[in-house]
C-alpha cells in the first residue's frame, strides 16, 4: 500500500514540473482579477500542455502508468479468483 500511495504521489509531482517547466514565463502573480481571467489563463495552459504532449509524444506519466492501463482487467483480476473456485 505505500509503494502505491508513493507511486501516485510521485506521478503527480511529475505531472506538476511537467506543467511548471513547459511555461517558465507564467512566474507572474495575477495580482487583479475581475472575471475569472485567472481560471481561462490555468484551463489554457493545460490545454496547450496536453496538445504539446500529444504532438511531441513524451510523457513522463503514459509512459510509466500505460502498460498497466493496457494490461485486461479480467485477465489480471477475475480470471484468477475464478480459477480458485
Amino acid at each position: 500500500m505505500n509503494t502505491e500511495a508513493t507511486a501516485m504521489q510521485q506521478s503527480a509531482e511529475w505531472g506538476m514540473l511537467a506543467i511548471q517547466s513547459s511555461f517558465p514565463r507564467l512566474k507572474d502573480r495575477f495580482l487583479y482579477e475581475e472575471h475569472g481571467e485567472r481560471r481561462i489563463i490555468f484551463k489554457f495552459m493545460l490545454l496547450l500542455y496536453n496538445v504539446r504532449a500529444r504532438r511531441v509524444g513524451i510523457n513522463q506519466i503514459r509512459n510509466t502508468y500505460m502498460a498497466y492501463l493496457n494490461q485486461d482487467a479480467n485477465e489480471e483480476f477475475v480470471m484468477p479468483l475464478l480459477n480458485n473456485e
